[in-house]
């Protein structure tokens, strides 16, 4: 110690100066640290390990460049010319059919803005973007033929049920119903004190809302809709699902009816479609009758006549660096894919 003092007071020690330009470097290796300690606490949380390279050789509408990579799709993927559209932070989500009209929600990932519905004809012309009356995460979107309805989730487990007229006359518009008491136990996977709606679906006569789970099997509850001289649920019963699970329709075919969902979580993992055959005594989910594997993060699913939609979130701007990017929305028939 003794050495060291005198070989300090030889660089000036004593000096003023000297003391200051210590500290200025001992505080700049203090924030380069903190900075190195940060960066490493986000990637944990994002789960970003040594990411694979970023593989954009199949983004295109030509399904014979996507059914090289995932050969599931061979024979079932019909080409597709429907861009999703990305605005600017937007996030897209949740994907229905409405007559002749495509409808997408998409969320602000800065939460800055109030999420969105794009509509889009069926050639992929995108008609008129639309603000809602939330910021919510707007995971699913549902058609209602039978009550002229769109049901969209909003935040807290809160369920909105908006006029379907004011989508096509409207720029802004406003929840008709809003029902608060229907998602108990449906417990959101990032904060267990909080209850979310992730996906749904309806048939006009029967309401599914569901929540995405990360380990352990989700919840899909079921309702009844009356429409006297306004709209109320009816509980009727509910039922599990796998981890995972993104979105879910329902389709008849040759006297069967299926459920299908979609499952995805991460960026660099495939994303799957599985249906199961449906019956309203089964209360668990486990082994679908078919099961095909598709890029990374897939949203939700939707059924147009023999035509199954898919809806990818991966060409946002926040997923930059995902591991494939998939910029058209996704139709996949149905006959070929149960059927083979």
């Amino acid at each position: 110690m003794k050495k060291i003092g005198e070989k300090l007071r030889n660089y000036g020690y004593n000096n003023p100066d000297f003391l200051k330009n210590v500290l200025t470097m001992l505080l700049i290796f203090y924030l380069i640290m903190s900075g190195y300690k940060a960066s490493k606490i986000t990637k944990k949380e994002e789960n970003i390990i040594n990411p694979p390279e970023y593989d954009a050789s199949y983004i295109d509408s030509d399904p014979t460049i996507l059914t090289t990579k995932y050969p599931d799709l061979m024979n079932k993927y019909i080409s597709s010319n429907i861009k999703i559209p990305i605005n600017d932070e937007m996030i897209p989500q949740g994907i229905t059919i409405m007559d002749d009209l495509i409808l997408i929600t998409s969320y602000d990932s800065l939460y800055q803005l109030n999420s969105q519905v794009d509509i889009l004809s069926k050639t992929g012309r995108i008609i008129k973007n639309i603000s809602l009356d939330t910021n919510s995460h707007v995971g699913a979107i549902v058609y209602d033929n039978v009550n002229k309805l769109i049901w969209i989730p909003d935040n807290d487990g809160v369920l909105n049920a908006y006029d379907s007229v004011e989508f096509l006359t409207k720029k802004k518009i406003n929840a008709r119903y809003k029902f608060f008491d229907i998602s108990e136990r449906l417990i959101d996977y990032e904060d267990n004190t909080k209850q979310s709606i992730d996906y749904l679906y309806t048939d006009g006569k029967k309401l599914f809302i569901g929540n995405f789970s990360l380990n352990k099997k989700g919840i899909i509850k079921q309702y009844r809709i009356n429409n006297t001289d306004k709209i109320n649920l009816e509980y009727i019963n509910e039922f599990n699902v796998p981890t995972k699970v993104q979105g879910i329709t329902f389709h008849e075919y040759n006297g069967q009816e299926y459920m299908i969902l979609s499952r995805s979580y991460n960026r660099y993992k495939p994303s799957s479609i599985e249906i199961y055959q449906y019956s309203e005594d089964k209360k668990s989910y486990n082994t679908p009758v078919k099961k095909i594997i598709l890029p990374p993060m897939l949203e939700q699913v939707v059924m147009d006549s023999n035509q199954l939609y898919s809806l990818f979130e991966s060409n946002a701007l926040k997923y930059s660096n995902c591991l494939e990017k998939v910029e058209y929305i996704g139709i996949i028939d149905f006959e070929q894919l149960i059927s083979s």
